[in-house]
């Protein structure tokens, strides 16, 4: 799930920093981060991971974030982050880094400090996408790199991710909305509704 959601995250990062030059990547970051910072937003996609194929969806509101694919969720409320696995739900207080591997508005706001990105050439581009671009951190990541298509209005059409030994994800997107309001009870986990054991880490 982690490995899933860190090559995910990636995603609005890339959006926001396609460009050739240093001045249309920082504006087009800032206009990125200004979609984020205008209310809820919701992302669909397929998850092919390993030999298997999932529905992914996220929900974030800021810091606030919610995700959930296959059988593994995650809820992080500004403090607390709540990650159900296997009948298990680990609760813990993340740090920033940790915070920022999860969440792709974070993300975003570091964008320039962590990441070095380059263009795809055309002979490369997949079908229905227009335009391509490749990220790798700067320093080492569970994240080797990560490769993002485009149609003509700068939507995703589809990323894969490289991390460390070899592992891949490739996402398929169906839709991204913005604008959304969330209750503060989407980003909280109530260990009641579930049949698992806690396991307190803070």
């Amino acid at each position: 799930m982690k490995k899933i959601i860190i090559a995910f995250a990636a995603l609005f990062l890339s959006i926001a920093s396609f460009a050739q030059s240093d001045n249309e990547t920082t504006a087009l970051l800032e206009k990125a981060i200004a979609q984020f910072e205008k209310g809820g937003v919701e992302l669909n996609g397929i998850v092919h991971f390993g030999d298997g194929a999932f529905a992914l969806t996220i929900k974030m509101d800021h810091e606030r974030f919610h995700a959930k694919v296959a059988d593994f969720a995650l809820w992080f409320d500004k403090k607390t982050q709540w990650f159900l696995r296997s009948g298990e739900i680990y609760i813990s207080e993340p740090s920033d880094q940790e915070q920022m591997a999860m969440n792709p508005y974070l993300l975003m706001k570091n964008a320039q400090e962590y990441f070095n990105i380059r263009s795809i050439d055309k002979m490369q581009l997949p079908k229905d996408a227009v335009a391509g671009l490749q990220i790798s951190p700067r320093n080492y990541s569970e994240l080797e790199n990560a490769k993002f298509f485009f149609d003509k209005d700068n939507r995703p059409v589809s990323l894969k991710a490289t991390l460390q030994g070899g592992n891949y994800a490739e996402v398929e997107f169906t839709s991204f909305k913005n604008g959304l309001k969330y209750k503060d009870s989407d980003f909280v986990c109530d260990p009641k509704n579930f049949d698992a054991e806690i396991i307190d880490m803070r």
